[in-house]
């Protein structure tokens, strides 16, 4: 699979070799075929079939597991651990083994690596996180983490804020069970900088943490700054994808149109405006919508339709668009150079974009 890169590239988080800022889609990442890939803020991880783990961007706090805290302009192997899965939050990484264990490396001021207590010591190379039972999945927000047990429990770590739904905002550094996910039948979690939602089977949301911005979509009814419980949002809509992208959600639902909420001031929403909205508010695009990407850590996000064509929305002050310019566009843009290619997946960083071309 090839990866196209974009955007911001001060830390070296595009994979080139070098920190040239890149606006267009001109750029492939050479020699590397990588079957996943996640971003943090300025950091990527990314996994292969052989199940090697390599790193490269932003590396001052140990996030990329190589001993050092020095950046990295091209993909690097993590020594020492093969994994599953792959996740990046704001300044840490999570690997998930074929065995069901977790390994951890970077920040751990939060409790993110859940060393205990009273460490909170960053990790440059892959450390074992403790929990009881072995992972099957694993989502990690800006700086926190919700895991699912191979028993459909689910524990969280991290910041908090109100995201781990556990009824309060303290930070947690050890794995902490989240009773209210572990008696749903959810379908999907997705974690935003500091929020965190859940889409039931049968395309329920419940939403919980940081509501500033309004990206939980509780409107006037509840102006909450912080919610420490998961409570139903999104409830007039009929869901087929819920999505927590930096400050803001994303909703698709079933009929193909597409939703949003949350941070705007800069025009990460595409709504012709500056202004929050604390209720999903209907983003008008051409055609149905097939699929959206946004990250935890990004202020953009893009919008295949059911066409094929490639939208993206959102800040665009570094390129993370690619739409050539960085012009601070409004509205959705098409992607031109992506007609024909067969996109798997679209990951955002804080300022740069990955494509995945299978």
């Amino acid at each position: 699979m090839d990866v196209i890169t974009f955007g911001a590239n001060e830390k070296g988080q595009l994979g080139s070799g070098d920190q040239q800022q890149r606006n267009d889609l001109s750029f492939t990442i050479p020699q590397h075929k990588f079957k996943s890939i996640s971003s943090g803020g300025f950091h990527n991880i990314a996994l292969k079939e052989d199940g090697s783990v390599y790193a490269w961007g932003y590396g001052n706090n140990g996030q990329l597991g190589g001993g050092n805290t020095e950046d990295r302009s091209t993909p690097t192997l993590v020594e020492g651990v093969k994994g599953v899965q792959i996740a990046a939050g704001q300044l840490h990484s999570l690997v998930l083994t074929d065995e069901g264990k977790l390994m951890g490396f970077g920040d751990n001021a939060y409790g993110q690596l859940a060393q205990g207590v009273d460490d909170d010591f960053m990790r440059d190379v892959p450390t074992v996180i403790n929990i009881e039972k072995s992972v099957k999945n694993i989502h990690v927000g800006g700086y926190y983490n919700i895991v699912e047990t191979v028993d459909g429990e689910y524990y969280g770590w991290g910041a908090n804020n109100g995201a781990l739904g556990i009824g309060n905002s303290d930070q947690k550094r050890v794995p902490t069970k989240i009773e209210e996910l572990s008696n749903k039948n959810v379908k999907k979690i997705t974690t935003g900088s500091g929020h965190c939602l859940y889409l039931t089977q049968d395309g329920k949301v419940h939403g919980t943490g940081y509501n500033r911005q309004g990206q939980l979509g509780l409107g006037d009814k509840d102006k909450s700054m912080v919610k420490n419980n998961f409570s139903p949002t999104f409830e007039f809509l009929s869901v087929k994808d819920i999505i927590a992208a930096g400050n803001s959600t994303l909703c698709v639902t079933e009929g193909g149109e597409l939703f949003v909420c949350g941070q705007n001031a800069q025009g990460e929403l595409s709504l012709d405006d500056r202004t929050n909205r604390n209720v999903p508010t209907r983003l008008e695009l051409p055609e149905p919508v097939e699929k959206v990407w946004g990250n935890s850590g990004s202020s953009h996000f893009f919008v295949k339709l059911n066409s094929g064509k490639i939208f993206a929305c959102g800040r665009n002050e570094k390129g993370q668009r690619g739409v050539s310019n960085n012009e601070k566009s409004l509205v959705p843009e098409e992607v031109v150079g992506l007609e024909g290619k067969n996109v798997s997946e679209i990951v955002c960083g804080s300022h740069h974009t990955m494509v995945v071309v299978v």
